[in-house]
């Protein structure tokens, strides 16, 4: 029971991390390119829906990138690391 209550935390923190990045993301690259009244002083455009998809998968790249990275880290896959 108790493996299974570790378990949810890890998943639960994992959520967690995952929302708290794509708001800072949201947070203060949508408002520079989807609000109209910032485009110019910030000098951005918008941006298209196929635009859109390829920022989305271009950051959601980077998160799992580091944890495989850092699996074959703890496993010695890179050797020594010091």
């Amino acid at each position: 029971m108790g493996n299974l209550v570790a378990q949810f935390h890890n998943v639960l923190a994992f959520i967690l991390l995952v929302a708290v990045s794509l708001s800072a993301f949201l947070g203060q690259g949508v408002e520079a390119v989807a609000i109209h009244m910032l485009q110019q002083p910030l000098h951005t455009f918008g941006l298209t829906p196929m635009d859109w998809l390829i920022v989305v998968a271009a950051v959601l790249t980077i998160f799992p990138t580091l944890e495989i990275a850092k699996w074959f880290e703890r496993r010695g896959c890179f050797g020594s690391l010091d």
